[in-house]
């Protein structure tokens, strides 16, 4: 049996309130959640470090011992989530008409 067509939208226009009414509710009495924060970014990039193969890691290992603020790559995981402590890397002003950047050494 084929449903007409005025009877489908019925249908649909009956259902929209109870789907409105679900996502209200869900969104009221959701629990709230929480981000990361350090510890979780930590576990996360220590993680992938392990999974590093040997060269990668040691390349890595490398790397962060050229800087001055972090002794571990665990460690040097979090500071774009703390954009004050080392401004100058985590953001650069340029005009809207720039078309590339490029790294002066």
């Amino acid at each position: 049996m084929d449903k007409s067509r005025s009877t489908r939208l019925r249908h649909a226009l009956l259902s929209l309130p109870f789907g409105l009414f679900f996502l209200i509710g869900s969104m009221m009495y959701a629990p709230p959640s929480w981000a990361w924060g350090d510890l979780g970014h930590k576990i996360i990039c220590e993680i992938a470090f392990q999974e590093l193969n040997d060269k990668a890691r040691n390349e890595v290992v490398r790397l962060i011992s050229t800087d001055p603020s972090f002794h571990s790559f665990t460690n040097a995981c979090t500071w774009p989530d703390h954009p004050r402590k080392r401004a100058e890397e985590h953001f650069i002003n340029v005009a809207r008409s720039v078309q590339t950047i490029t790294v002066a050494h």
